[in-house]
Formats: C-alpha cells, structure tokens, sequence
C-alpha cells in the first residue's frame, strides 16, 4: 500500500485501456434548469482525468488546484491551477501551485483562497506547507507551515474570522488524526489557543458549513482496514457534538451545502474498495434523506456549493479517473427561489465587533445583479466601498481592513439587487 493512503493499488491499472480527453466542452448557461429537480448532468470537461483536487468558490469563479492527474506520461500529482466559471461552462488555466501537490485541505476567506498540507505522487511523505492564492493577483504567496504535523486528507472550514483545519493521515497511513488547528487569514499567523479535538480521528472526510456549524461526514478508518465510517460530528467554535450517523459509511464523499437547511454528501468508497454513487442529504430537522445518485461510482471527486447547485469536478473509481464537470439540481430548488423571492439578501453583523485592525463582513444575495456594500461615517459620507460588483445568489464574505479609519461609529450599507437598503453599526477602537 502507498504510503499516500486510499490511492488504491488499482491505479497501478490506470494507464491500461484509458483515453486521455484534452478537449473542454462549452455550454450555455440556462437558469430554466436551476426548477428541476434531484439530477446530476455533466456540463463540461477537465482538460486531464483527475482527482483529489481542492476546489473553492470566490465571487462569480470556481478554483480548482492540484490533485492526482492522468496525462500521457501517467498518473502523477500536478501544479495546475484552473478556474471555471459557471456562466458559461468555461475553464482556464492560472498561475500554477507552488509545488505538486494532491488532497489539500481548502478555503476560501476574504476572497483569497488558502491551502494546507496535502501529499506529492506518489511515495513522497505530506506536507506541512501552506499557501495563499489571491485571484486578483493570480499569485501565490507562502504560508506559516501547519505547527504540528504534516498531513493530507484533511478539511478546512470557515467559521467567523478563522480557518479550522481538521483531521487528517499521516505518511505511514496507519495513523489518523483528530486536531483541531486554527488559522488566522488576517493576522496570517496559526493560534496558539488550545481547541477541542474532534471526537473521532480519521481523514478524508466529507465537509461543510450549515448554520454556523461545522459538519464533518464519514472518513476512514487506519491502514490496514480502510473501513469508511458513518460518522457525523459537528464543530461550533468551542465544542463537537454527535449527531445521525450517514445511511450509508463512507471516505472519500464530497459534500455541499444548498440553502439553509440541506448538505448533500455524494459517492465515496465502502470497505473493500467499493465505490459507490449515493447521493444523500442532511437536514438539522429531518435527519438523512436520499436523492438520485451520481451517474457513475466514484470516489477523490471535488464538491463546490454555487448558488442552488452543486459542482462536482473529476473523480477515480478502479483504475478508472474521470474528467468530467458535473452540477446536481437539488429537489427543493423551487422552494429555495420561492423564499429568495420574499428574502432581498441579509446582511450580517460584522465580525470581529469592536475591532483594531480589521473585519469580515458576510451577507447573502438571493438574486443575480449588482451589490454594494459601502462604509460610511457619522455624518453619513462614504469613506469605504467594500463591495461593488456583479455576483449570484450564495454566501460571501470580505473582510476590511481598518489601517485608514480612525477610531469611532462607522455603519455599513448594502444595496440589494431588489433596491432594498439594509445597514448595521460597527466600532472601530485603536
């Protein structure tokens, strides 16, 4: 077994009897389909079969890095960087990765992107090295290193102003990790503050965000069973907790969240090396519901939340690795529009409040077009634009730095596509 953990020795297989696609499939994007529900569609392709990438959202684009990659030389891990964009199916290739990794732990903070350990292709040991990549610069820039141990297979969430980084395998594969590790993207510096380990140590989990909580789905066990779990743990900053564990054990799922109610967890592997297509969904109220399923078995593919669908972006069943971009159109998309239609967007409290040097701001847009978020002073004179740009429904966030603002009352303002004003007071004290 490598020491890359769940790599599977089929790959060995992988260059027998596979045809490399370089060409990348265009569409037009049709908001009739976002009504229509529980169907997986393949919209678009890699240029190379791969898996074990990260993938995070910013704005309007999707980021994908790195991963285990079948090119005509064979599988290896890659430098490439990509971003695709849903409006019309496209892709292009950015900066690459500093060095050749796979199965990174990602994030997306501030509309920055940040990466942690991960793994080289194929017997090299996992790194501790971290990284960030700014999409308006299209470059990366160096990290401090993970403080305790190098790893692959972790996850990293965002809860507030910080980065949690979650679990994880170690380079003898026979040791998975429970720790907790939290990275401050403001200050640029991992905390020293001690946090509550996650009750089960395992990796390559499926992972997202759900009111504020972060949700933890399956993983594996240890060389030499590789049993995945059907473990659900969820994290809210100070403590974990147990809830329904997964119909259907698994490592090696993705996981997205719709909404403000349902995480979809979709393929994975059983014991014994078994994909599997299921697609399963989590409700905090009604527990683990079942939809279609993934068109094919498979395995290491990367899961983003846009709006009210989810994209999933290659994958590895066997000896078999896929290049293809999938979207899943959720069943209770209709639902979702209906409530967008009485909602014009929220705005949250900024956080930290009072603050020195700086805060993040996080609101929700409900429909495509135009948002502003200005800061303004006691007399109402705008003395920031935060925000000022197209983008579609989901979540975001920015953060805003306080190094030109003098002490004192400030109130920020967003400008909903709906022409719906909503404003909140923040503090800044030096």
């Amino acid at each position: 077994m490598k020491s890359s953990f769940w790599l599977t020795a089929s790959l060995t297989l992988l260059m027998t009897g596979l045809t490399l696609t370089l060409s990348l499939a265009q569409g037009n994007w049709d908001t009739s389909r976002l009504l229509e529900g529980d169907n997986w569609e393949e919209v678009a392709q890699l240029p190379f079969e791969q898996f074990l990438m990260s993938a995070e959202k910013v704005d309007t684009m999707i980021y994908l890095f790195g991963g285990i990659e079948l090119s005509s030389t064979g599988a290896t891990s890659t430098t490439g960087v990509y971003v695709f964009n849903p409006a019309d199916n496209s892709l292009q290739a950015r900066k690459p990765l500093p060095k050749p990794l796979a199965a990174m732990a990602s994030a997306a903070y501030g509309g920055n992107i940040y990466l942690f350990g991960g793994m080289p292709w194929s017997q090299g040991p996992p790194s501790r090295k971290c990284y960030k990549y700014i999409p308006s610069l299209d470059d990366w820039f160096e990290l401090p290193d993970l403080p305790t141990m190098p790893r692959s297979y972790a996850i990293a969430e965002v809860l507030g102003d910080k980065i949690y980084v979650i679990g994880g395998i170690a380079e003898n594969s026979v040791t998975t990790y429970n720790l907790v590790e939290v990275f401050d993207p403001v200050a640029g510096e991992w905390s020293a503050e001690p946090v509550a380990p996650m009750p089960t140590p395992r990796g390559y989990m499926g992972s997202a965000v759900l009111n504020n909580r972060i949700y933890v789905f399956g993983g594996g066990t240890p060389a030499p069973d590789y049993y995945g779990l059907p473990t659900v743990e969820y994290f809210d900053g100070v403590s974990w907790t147990t809830v329904d564990t997964m119909p259907t054990h698994r490592y090696g799922a993705g996981a997205g969240v719709i909404g403000d109610s349902i995480i979809y967890v979709s393929g994975g592997v059983l014991s014994g090396w078994s994909d599997v297509n299921v697609t399963e969904g989590y409700s905090e109220t009604t527990g683990w519901h079942s939809f279609n399923p993934l068109p094919v078995n498979m395995h290491g593919h990367a899961v983003v939340s846009f709006g009210d669908v989810l994209y999933a972006f290659g994958g590895v069943a066997g000896p078999t690795i896929y290049n293809t971009v999938l979207v899943y159109h959720p069943p209770f998309v209709v639902a979702a529009h209906e409530r967008q239609a009485n909602r014009p967007g929220l705005l949250h409290q900024n956080f930290p409040n009072p603050f020195a040097d700086g805060t993040t701001i996080q609101y929700e847009v409900t429909s495509p077009g135009d948002i502003e978020i200005s800061l303004q002073d006691m007399t109402g004179k705008v003395v920031k634009t935060a925000v000022n740009r197209h983008q579609f429904p989901g979540t975001y966030s920015v953060n805003l730095p306080a190094d030109d603002l003098c002490s004192g009352v400030y109130f920020y303002t967003m400008r909903t596509v709906e022409g719906v004003t909503i404003t909140k007071k923040m503090v800044v004290l030096k």
